[in-house]
């Protein structure tokens, strides 16, 4: 028979099939019927009932724990049964054992009508259309995660390290190690008297500056009195006291002499102490937190013997008063001396002398004297208390009026700097400056710009981070605790990070994991497929006399 080109026989023509629709193919061929799924459910019901008894055979235990047990398994149960169950097999050829009987009769149904070509068909498709693609999904999905974290992890590693250094840096800044934050801030306040004495340094080389200011503001004060009085003031003049005296107390500043004491309050040691016990985990005594000593021994009560006691001296016994209340009616008042008092015979009343009680009266003085904090004493001893015992730095309101006049300072050179250099060749300002004094006029553009250097360099030094911390750590506890806090947080942060960066690692061992996992399902899926498709082919091919079949599609692409 030839075929309609009549170049080949038909039998050597190859038989293609679209491996989809190789399941319609079958059933539109009428070699399998549309009922097959009941015929292969009756199937599977029996190969339950069949695999609960089994022999102890590697291969047969292998086939029978297949997740995809199809025909082709079940023949390959027969043959291998045929040597397990050879000693059952009678004259006739039969065999009486219930295994070969039981998987005989499976083999049967699967033949009958072609039911394990649908099903091999229907588990074809599957395969290739859906464990296939899934598998491949999950996997490229899997690389996709590992890449993703490694890429977070980078970055997380990358930011940890950002912010310990960063940590570094501030710790750096205030000059402590960062094992225990605030008790080395705190140590670093007992660096602030040295910056203040920096400071007053530098204050030593506004000398210059200072009298420039006040040249300036006496010569502008004198022309507006036109020749006649002006009232004199002083421009800077805690500057000045720091210049000509150093940092001195408060009260020298605001009484101008020197206290011979000075009542400190000795704050940093008390708060070192404190941090120290918290740190050590051991609590201060009682006379540590208070500093009041309140003896070791209870009160005794009045006139009782031993320590504690009042002595009124020997033979003296509290049982010779009398606390009754008629005793005090027995008592002769005419045997008590009450001075210039008189007793009233008539009414019993005290009565003053007539000659004493007017003088007596005219003679009190009822004005009260209010002592300041850091006046004298009553020995005339100069005593700074409470704030005048500050220095003028490290009080508060001395230490804004210091910046203050540091900033008017250099407003006013600014100001000085500006007019000269713009007035270089202004007439007008030569011809004004002509009766002022000679220490204005020999100042140019570039001694105000020195002058001006110097004061910058002065308020730079002043603005410094770590001096401003500290000063903010000895005028507010709370500073303290929000500089340490804010230190914590950065190292927090680094904490969080490298935590972050940890879980994506392991993340990263679970996604290696699940990829090891799915790639040898995959490969066995493949080849799942590859066998049935072989196998379908020949059992297609047998049923028109050997001709070729060529299952097409996706399953080639596998």
């Amino acid at each position: 028979m030839q075929s309609a080109a009549g170049s080949r026989p038909v039998q050597l023509l190859p038989i293609d099939i679209h491996y989809d629709k190789l399941l319609d193919w079958l059933i539109d061929r009428r070699h399998c019927t549309v009922k097959w799924p009941e015929a292969q459910q009756q199937i599977r019901n029996k190969i339950e009932a069949a695999v609960k008894d089994m022999p102890d055979e590697d291969e047969m235990a292998r086939l029978v724990r297949s997740s995809s047990l199809n025909y082709f398994h079940c023949k390959r149960i027969v043959e291998l049964l045929k040597v397990s169950e050879a000693g059952t097999k009678n004259i006739f050829g039969m065999y009486s054992s219930k295994r070969m009987s039981d998987w005989t009769d499976i083999v049967s149904c699967y033949n009958d009508k072609k039911v394990y070509l649908a099903e091999c068909a229907q588990t074809l498709i599957r395969t290739v259309n859906f464990e296939v693609p899934a598998f491949k999904q999950q996997i490229k999905r899997a690389q996709q995660q590992l890449r993703d974290c490694e890429r977070k992890q980078s970055e997380y590693t990358g930011t940890a390290a950002q912010h310990q250094q960063r940590y570094t840096q501030e710790c750096r800044k205030m000059n402590i190690e960062g094992e225990n934050i605030k008790l080395e801030l705190l140590h670093q306040v007992k660096d602030l008297p040295q910056i203040y004495q920096k400071l007053c340094v530098g204050v030593e080389s506004l000398a210059e500056p200072l009298e420039y200011y006040q040249e300036v503001v006496d010569f502008l004060l004198s022309q507006q009195a036109q020749g006649g009085q002006f009232p004199a003031v002083e421009m800077c003049p805690l500057l000045r006291h720091i210049l000509r005296n150093g940092n001195t107390t408060v009260y020298q500043w605001k009484t101008g002499q020197v206290p011979q004491v000075v009542e400190e309050d000795d704050w940093l040691s008390r708060r070192l102490a404190e941090l120290s016990s918290a740190a050590t985990g051991s609590a201060p005594t009682a006379s540590e937190d208070t500093g009041i000593d309140f003896g070791t021994a209870a009160a005794a009560p009045v006139g009782a013997e031993g320590e504690g006691g009042i002595d009124f001296g020997e033979g003296f016994s509290m049982d010779a008063i009398d606390f009754s209340a008629g005793a005090a009616e027995q008592t002769d008042l005419a045997d008590i001396d009450f001075g210039d008092l008189v007793l009233d015979d008539s009414t019993g009343a005290l009565a003053a002398g007539a000659d004493t009680a007017t003088d007596d009266v005219a003679e009190i003085n009822f004005d009260i004297v209010i002592e300041e904090t850091g006046a004298a004493s009553e020995e005339g001893v100069h005593t700074a208390k409470g704030e005048d015992a500050l220095t003028v730095l490290a009080c508060p309101w001395t230490r804004d009026l210091f910046v203050n006049e540091l900033k008017e300072l250099e407003a006013f050179l600014l100001q000085r700097h500006a007019e000269l250099s713009k007035n270089a060749t202004d007439i007008l300002s030569v011809t004004m400056l002509q009766s002022a004094p000679f220490f204005m006029q020999v100042q140019t553009e570039e001694t105000v710009g020195r002058m001006l250097a110097e004061v910058q360099r002065l308020l730079l030094l002043w603005h410094d981070e770590r001096t401003q911390h500290l000063i903010k750590i000895c005028s507010s506890p709370r500073a303290l605790d929000r500089l340490a806090d804010s230190l914590r947080r950065i190292l927090q942060l680094a904490d969080k990070m490298r935590q972050k960066a940890s879980s994506m690692e392991s993340r990263q061992k679970e996604l290696a994991q699940l990829q090891r996992d799915t790639e040898p399902k995959l490969l066995s899926a493949i080849a799942h497929a590859k066998d049935l498709q072989g196998k379908i082919q020949e059992e297609i091919s047998l049923l028109y006399k050997n001709r070729k079949v060529n299952i097409m599609g996706e399953i080639n692409n596998l």
